[in-house]
């Protein structure tokens, strides 16, 4: 009995079969985190990008412009 509540063989070994609390949070953090650290790459890309394409044009001969 687990709180008043009897569970049999089976829940029991399902219980014994999930990973300690401390794995189950850091799983929880990725799934969570996932997004941003996606978007924050998308983002550090795109003005990367941009960054680039403002260093090559200020390195352009004026004779060219």
């Amino acid at each position: 009995m687990i709180s008043g509540v009897a569970y049999g063989a089976t829940e029991i070994e399902r219980l014994a079969d999930l990973p300690p609390l401390p794995v189950l949070r850091a799983h929880l953090l990725g799934v969570i985190s996932a997004p941003a650290s996606r978007l924050a790459g998308v983002m550090a890309g795109s003005v990367r990008q941009l960054a680039t394409v403002v260093k090559a044009y200020s390195e352009k001969s004026p004779a060219a412009a």
